[in-house]
């Protein structure tokens, strides 16, 4: 196929198309009739019984089914499952399913879709074994599907006491998914284009794929809409779809793929059954094997990249070193190239994520902006007159610049005690006023606080050192803990004093009743002296004259 181009070739031997499964999952019998629908996530197989009915769904429209294929042309279409247990007793029946049904939440019981009574094909279970695969003929049943543009499967049910287990997609280890083969009468066009040396070699019966440069899409079988453009690109797909690979050995590997895009030189080189991957540099996605849902963008980007999904990087040799990391973002040249099995990380900036610190190549859940080498301040909008409530003090650690809060609960503490004298030391703190050099602060304005090297002098836990072990600042907060104990200290001394001055004005206030009541029971006393003088003065004889006479006379009465 040597510099020849190929547009809208017919197909002229017999086509055939495997249909993989689209969906599988199984119906389950509870109570007195009621049906419910188990999700697909609930098992590796699925159970077939008197209970049990398995649900198997392929996609018949574009781009899994090309338009070509119709009812007109179809030969045969045969329904393939794979079985890991079976009972030889009873039937095995084909049925069709009538209604719509989803496993869109894997885990999640719905209402179970209508199967219709007509059966389809019947398989004896003596004629089944276990580990084995069952090849049931629905040509008509796919014809009429073709024709209606609507099909919603096939249902797999037990006819008597027959018990099998069906493999699910769910659990490719322990058997087969289903599939359902297609034969056609041969006279298909292709829409392929293929120009360079052995470029789509394999005659493939895919569709609508274009083949450019040496061995571009050499192996497509059956994979459609794929654009290889460069020597190698795409050349070992067989049966992938909707992939683009633009540059040599873009997508190389890739051998079931879908939905992957990969702009570059090995761009997704080794890339075999990922999906949803976006490659954009030389050797960007390079390793990755089965990650789905990547970006990278930038030569070398996500290079070492094997199993891990859903990262983005978009710049030079941008997290590098990942391999099965899940969820990380890395934006910048080397951004989180050290990362090796990480995930939940964020990394911004140039060499951000790989500083002089060594930053650790396993970490999860961790957010670091630009590169402690190359950055030297920080200016974040929205903070600046900004005003919040109820929020927490933020801490920097200055060895190695993580943020975070001073947690104060106490489930995060032990050895808890009361602080008492610790709290001492702080009478020989000597605070200072300052300014800052005019090169940290050019307003000079006037600056309260402490020397951090004095500080260190009385008490090394009272300051903070960098990555370095130089002393940068005084932990202010812990100061203010201990101020707060002098402060209580102090108010448990007024008080204790406050109370004893109580007691003191209590006891002299009863010692001035006391006192107030001796000077009132003497002041009586004084004034019942005073009564007592002036009724003596007021009945005394006088002793002139007659007294004598009147004593004579009572001292001489006669006696008779």
């Amino acid at each position: 196929m040597l510099g020849l181009l190929f547009c809208g070739a017919m197909i002229g031997s017999a086509f055939g198309l495997t249909v993989p499964v689209a969906q599988n999952s199984f119906t389950s019998q509870v109570g007195s009739g009621s049906v419910i629908y188990i999700a697909n996530g609930d098992g590796a197989y699925m159970p077939v019984n008197g209970r049990n009915t398995a649900l198997l769904q392929f996609n018949l429209s574009y781009p899994a089914v090309p338009p070509e294929i119709t009812t007109q042309n179809l030969t045969s279409a045969t329904l393939q499952f794979y079985v890991i247990n079976a009972a030889p007793a009873g039937n095995l029946n084909i049925l069709y399913v009538t209604s719509p049904w989803s496993v869109t939440f894997p885990g999640r019981s719905e209402p179970a879709p209508s199967i219709s009574s007509t059966v389809i094909a019947t398989v004896p279970a003596s004629q089944i074994a276990r580990r084995s695969f069952v090849s049931v003929d629905v040509t008509n049943a796919v014809r009429v599907a073709l024709a209606s543009g609507t099909s919603y499967g096939f249902a797999i049910a037990a006819g008597g006491a027959t018990k099998l287990a069906v493999a699910s997609s769910n659990d490719p280890a322990i058997g087969y998914a289903a599939t359902l083969d297609l034969e056609t009468n041969g006279q298909l066009p292709d829409h392929t284009t293929s120009i360079g040396y052995e470029a789509l070699e394999a005659e493939p019966a895919g569709f609508y794929n274009v083949g450019i440069g040496e061995t571009a899409l050499y192996a497509d079988v059956t994979g459609s809409d794929n654009v290889g453009c460069g020597a190698g690109a795409l050349e070992h797909n067989v049966v992938g779809s909707n992939n683009t690979a633009c540059g040599s050995a873009a997508l190389f590997s890739s051998t079931d793929g879908n939905f992957n895009t990969a702009v570059g030189s090995s761009a997704l080189g080794h890339s075999i059954g990922g999906t949803n991957n976006t490659a954009v540099g030389d050797d960007a996605l390079l390793a990755s094997l089965f990650g789905n849902e990547n970006v990278a963008l930038g030569v070398e980007a996500l290079y070492e990249n094997v199993i891990g999904n859903q990262n983005t990087a978009a710049g030079t040799a941008a997290l590098l070193s990942s391999t099965d990391g899940i969820n990380n973002v890395a934006v910048g040249e080397f951004a989180g190239s050290v990362l090796t099995t990480g995930s939940n990380n964020i990394y911004i900036g140039n060499w951000s994520g790989n500083g002089p610190s060594s930053e650790p190549a396993s970490e999860s859940g961790v957010i670091r902006i630009g590169s402690p080498a190359l950055g030297t301040a920080a200016y974040i909008a929205g903070i600046n007159n900004a005003t919040i409530s109820g929020g927490a003090q933020v801490f920097v650690d200055p060895t190695d610049g993580q943020l975070g809060e001073e947690t104060s609960s106490g489930r995060y503490k032990t050895g808890i005690s009361p602080m008492g004298d610790a709290s001492n030391l702080l009478y020989s703190l000597k605070p200072v006023t300052f300014r800052y050099k005019p090169q940290y602060d050019p307003k000079g304005i006037p600056q309260y606080g402490l020397v951090a090297e004095d500080v260190a002098k009385i008490s090394p836990g009272l300051v903070v050192r960098d990555a370095r072990g130089e002393i940068q600042t005084v932990r202010y907060e812990q100061v203010n803990a201990m101020l707060l104990n002098e402060f209580l200290k102090e108010h448990r001394l007024v008080n204790q004093q406050a109370a004893q001055l109580h007691d003191q004005e209590k006891a002299i206030a009863g010692q001035q009743s006391q006192l107030d009541s001796m000077t009132a029971a003497m002041t009586a006393m004084q004034q019942q002296l005073t009564s007592i003088s002036h009724q003596l003065t007021g009945h005394a004889m006088p002793v002139a004259n007659g007294s004598d006479k009147t004593n004579t006379a009572a001292t001489s009465a006669p006696s008779e």
